[in-house]
């Protein structure tokens, strides 16, 4: 069977909110518990922030989840990033329930998780360069996602992860992904690729995916999608697609 990994956003729309929850893991509690305690200096410095006002904005959203007050969304509809927008246009029930069953998002606060598991609104991602008991958010999550790849060793593992997570997991267990990437190519040739082309593009393929409920590595190179078409690659583990512009 397949499965596919995707990255979290930092955009997000708070349209659906859930009951409040508590945190689900020991990991969470151990990050909740550092950043809530950021004043607002810090955070604009973890965050690169411009504005003091979205500093105070990301202070509260901590302190809402250390006590408990914040509401949760599903992921899927929480995340509102390129990709994700490119995903959920006109989804049918039918491609969320094959999503629901076969993919995960890899987060920095969480851990990898259910595309459909309630979160909290946040923002961090592994580029935050804040310490976790001494270690850096990638090594605070290495283990786990590494024990998540050997647990899924029988899956075929669909990455759809820019380098910033594919890199969390160790050289040894990256092997098992296959990565998947877009090009576009234009009438004079010339194959380019960027993040905003990377980003629709694995919207894009992971709705054709679900919509056309894929359970074979065949059956994804066979997906047109947006112009999109399977083109071979020389390498093992990777399937690339392309598109005339």
């Amino acid at each position: 069977m397949l499965q596919f990994l995707i990255p979290s956003a930092k955009e997000m729309v708070e349209e659906k909110p859930k009951n409040t929850a508590k945190l689900r893991s020991d990991k969470t509690t151990t990050i909740v518990k550092e950043m809530v305690q950021k004043d607002i200096p810090e955070l604009l410095r973890l965050y690169h922030f411009k504005k003091e006002e979205t500093a105070l904005k990301e202070q509260q959203r901590w302190k809402d989840i250390y006590s408990g007050n914040s509401s949760t969304y599903k992921a899927i509809e929480l995340y509102n990033g390129l990709m994700y927008r490119s995903l959920k246009t006109n989804l049918s029930s039918n491609a969320l329930e094959y999503l629901t069953q076969t993919t995960y998002i890899t987060t920095a606060l969480y851990g990898i998780i259910p595309i459909n598991d309630t979160i909290h609104p946040h923002r961090l991602d592994f580029n935050t360069s804040t310490l976790i008991n001494n270690q850096s958010l990638k090594q605070f999550w290495k283990e786990e996602y590494d024990n998540f790849l050997k647990s899924n060793e029988q899956e075929a593992m669909i990455s759809l992860l820019s380098s910033e997570f594919e890199n969390i997991f160790s050289p040894e267990q990256r092997q098992q992904l296959i990565k998947i990437k877009f090009y576009e190519q234009t009438s004079s040739g010339k194959i380019k690729q960027h993040s905003t082309i990377s980003k629709k593009g694995r919207g894009f393929f992971l709705h054709a995916a679900a919509e056309n409920e894929c359970q074979t590595i065949d059956d994804l190179k066979k997906l047109t999608f947006e112009g999109y078409h399977f083109e071979e690659s020389e390498l093992k583990n990777e399937l690339i697609f392309i598109r005339s512009v």
